[in-house]
Protein backbone atom coordinates (compact mmCIF):
# COMPACT_ATOMS: atom_id res chain seq x y z
CA UNK A 1 0.00 0.00 0.00
CA UNK A 2 3.03 2.01 0.26
CA UNK A 3 3.64 2.24 -3.23
CA UNK A 4 0.22 2.91 -4.17
CA UNK A 5 0.13 6.54 -1.40
CA UNK A 6 3.64 7.29 -2.49
CA UNK A 7 2.65 7.81 -6.53
CA UNK A 8 -1.11 8.80 -6.18
CA UNK A 9 -0.77 11.37 -8.78
CA UNK A 10 1.25 9.10 -11.08
CA UNK A 11 -1.30 7.58 -14.13
CA UNK A 12 1.87 5.74 -15.67
CA UNK A 13 2.42 4.04 -11.82
CA UNK A 14 -1.15 4.03 -11.60
CA UNK A 15 -1.68 2.07 -14.77
CA UNK A 16 0.74 -0.46 -14.20
CA UNK A 17 0.08 -0.98 -10.68
CA UNK A 18 -3.46 -1.37 -11.59
CA UNK A 19 -2.99 -4.10 -14.43
CA UNK A 20 -0.41 -5.68 -12.10
CA UNK A 21 -3.30 -6.12 -9.55
CA UNK A 22 -5.36 -7.25 -12.25
CA UNK A 23 -2.94 -9.90 -13.68
CA UNK A 24 -2.48 -11.17 -10.23
CA UNK A 25 -6.07 -11.58 -9.72
CA UNK A 26 -7.13 -8.56 -7.29
CA UNK A 27 -9.63 -6.99 -9.64
CA UNK A 28 -11.32 -4.80 -6.87
CA UNK A 29 -8.13 -3.00 -6.13
CA UNK A 30 -7.22 -3.02 -9.85
CA UNK A 31 -10.30 -1.01 -10.36
CA UNK A 32 -9.96 1.50 -7.91
CA UNK A 33 -6.69 1.99 -9.09
CA UNK A 34 -7.67 2.59 -13.03
CA UNK A 35 -10.26 4.63 -12.07
CA UNK A 36 -8.13 7.19 -10.80
CA UNK A 37 -6.09 7.75 -13.75
CA UNK A 38 -6.43 11.00 -15.36
CA UNK A 39 -4.57 10.77 -18.42
CA UNK A 40 -7.16 10.74 -21.43
CA UNK A 41 -4.07 8.84 -23.68
CA UNK A 42 -4.09 6.66 -20.95
CA UNK A 43 -7.63 5.39 -20.50
CA UNK A 44 -8.56 5.99 -24.50
CA UNK A 45 -5.16 3.21 -24.68
CA UNK A 46 -6.39 -0.15 -25.89
CA UNK A 47 -5.05 -1.95 -22.97
CA UNK A 48 -7.02 -0.29 -20.86
CA UNK A 49 -9.81 -3.05 -21.56
CA UNK A 50 -8.39 -4.20 -18.38
CA UNK A 51 -10.59 -1.61 -16.53
CA UNK A 52 -14.18 -3.27 -18.29
CA UNK A 53 -12.90 -6.73 -17.17
CA UNK A 54 -12.48 -5.58 -13.84
CA UNK A 55 -15.90 -4.25 -13.99
CA UNK A 56 -16.90 -7.41 -15.20
CA UNK A 57 -15.49 -9.44 -12.77
CA UNK A 58 -17.03 -7.04 -10.12
CA UNK A 59 -20.17 -7.73 -11.03
CA UNK A 60 -20.27 -4.01 -12.50
CA UNK A 61 -21.21 -4.65 -16.39
CA UNK A 62 -22.91 -1.58 -17.08
CA UNK A 63 -19.71 0.36 -16.38
CA UNK A 64 -18.16 -1.81 -18.36
CA UNK A 65 -21.20 -1.45 -21.39
CA UNK A 66 -20.80 2.27 -20.47
CA UNK A 67 -16.93 2.30 -21.21
CA UNK A 68 -17.70 0.36 -24.57
CA UNK A 69 -19.91 2.79 -25.43
CA UNK A 70 -17.58 5.97 -25.04
CA UNK A 71 -14.74 4.37 -27.44
CA UNK A 72 -15.10 4.85 -30.97
CA UNK A 73 -16.39 2.63 -33.44
CA UNK A 74 -13.28 0.50 -34.37
CA UNK A 75 -11.62 -3.00 -34.09
CA UNK A 76 -10.34 -1.51 -30.49
CA UNK A 77 -14.15 -1.46 -29.08
CA UNK A 78 -14.77 -4.54 -30.85
CA UNK A 79 -11.84 -6.63 -29.15
CA UNK A 80 -13.46 -5.11 -25.82
CA UNK A 81 -17.08 -6.52 -26.59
Amino acid sequence: MFCQSYFYNDDRFNYNYAQAKATAGNYKEAEEIFVLIQSEKIKNDYTCLWLARCYIVNRKARLAWELYLKMETSGESFSLL
